[in-house]
């Protein structure tokens, strides 16, 4: 018997179709011919189904289905395929329920006021097809995407308390080492604020840091500060001293904040309203810039210490206690600037 080909099968649709549109006239001579009409019949059990409720094919259009139906079986070259292949996909990425819908979905929640730019998706879409002619390598453009998503969503979150004129993002640097302070940033961002590959600091490279420090100082509305010494966090604990510089830092800010985004933490002794956000660094642009400008600031505070304290390796370890910090510390003994209540098990 010969093999029934799928496209003929699926040919017979024409028979759900009230339109003008005419299936390829039966010639039932043969069992052969017979068993083909009806294993062709057969096959279109719930197409109409798929094509309405999965394809989205408006029923009052049957007679263009049937004609690209018969298209597709007629048309067989290399050429023909790419061709179909291309409008197949680019319907995949236009249509109703494409690609485009679903990442504007995924990255502005239905915003109707916001939307990817179709003509530059479909740029580097096909530039990323080709594999040349484009304007970035598929590893940035991979990068890029990653974190300007992060980006968007660290900035929807905050869209929910758009009500508040100065939203501050306040967040610490240092609670964990054996040395230096524990330093905390506040960041009061404007209402549009863009600055990409703004981040929880820790995921970024020191030259990415120190870039969007930068950024951060220039573009803020206001930038506070705080700091805690080593023999203050002795005197009053880590957890303590790191409130107190939350506060100095929230106290440092030239406009004064109407809401908190802390990362975390609720602070003592604020009178400001707080929301404190688990892993806000990753969630929250303010608190991802809180975090860069402490962590810049503490870094650039340890390489200056290590200038004037050699031998415990501070512009690289930042006081933490890497194995040849500890073997300085047993060795040299500490320091000004170490953390007695921490430095016990290894002195």
């Amino acid at each position: 018997m010969k093999k029934v080909s799928i496209f003929m099968a699926i040919a017979a649709a024409a028979s759900l179709a009230s339109c003008t549109a005419q299936a390829p006239k039966a010639n039932l001579k043969t069992d052969i011919d017979s068993l083909s009409y009806s294993i062709g019949m057969a096959q279109t059990q719930g197409l109409k189904g798929y094509l309405t409720g999965r394809l989205n094919v408006d029923t009052a259009y049957m007679a263009e289905f049937i004609k690209g139906l018969n298209d597709g079986v007629s048309k067989t070259s290399k050429k023909d395929i790419a061709y179909m292949a291309g409008i197949q996909i680019g319907q995949q990425i236009s249509g109703e329920n494409g690609m485009i819908k679903n990442i504007n979905q995924e990255l502005f929640a239905g915003d109707s006021t916001k939307t990817i730019s179709k003509d530059n998706f479909m740029a580097g879409f096909i530039a990323g097809t080709l594999e040349k002619g484009g304007v970035m390598s598929m590893e940035a453009a991979q990068a890029y995407t990653r974190t300007a998503m992060e980006t968007i969503k660290a900035k929807a979150l905050e869209e929910k308390y758009a009500d508040y004129a100065f939203i501050c993002g306040i967040d610490e640097v240092g609670r964990g080492p054996l040395a230096g302070p524990v330093v905390a940033g506040a960041v009061i961002l404007p209402k549009e604020c863009e600055i990409l590959y703004i981040n929880d600091s820790k995921k970024l490279s020191a030259a990415k840091r120190d870039e969007l420090y930068d950024e951060i100082m220039d573009k803020a509305v206001a930038v506070g500060l705080g700091m805690a010494s080593p023999a203050r966090i002795d005197e009053i604990n880590i957890l303590q001293a790191t409130y107190e510089a939350m506060r100095q830092a929230i106290d440092n800010l030239k406009v004064k904040p109407d809401l908190l985004l802390n990362d975390a933490v609720t602070i003592p002794e604020v009178v400001i309203p707080q929301v404190p956000i688990i892993k806000g660094d990753a969630k929250s642009v303010s608190i991802a810039a809180a975090s860069i400008v402490a962590k810049v600031t503490r870094d650039r505070l340890m390489e200056e210490y290590d200038k004037v304290l050699p031998g415990y390796g501070f512009a690289s370890n930042k006081g933490y206690g890497s194995a040849e910090h500890i073997k300085a510390l047993q060795t040299l003994g500490p320091t000004p600037i170490h953390r007695r209540s921490f430095i016990g098990h290894f002195v």
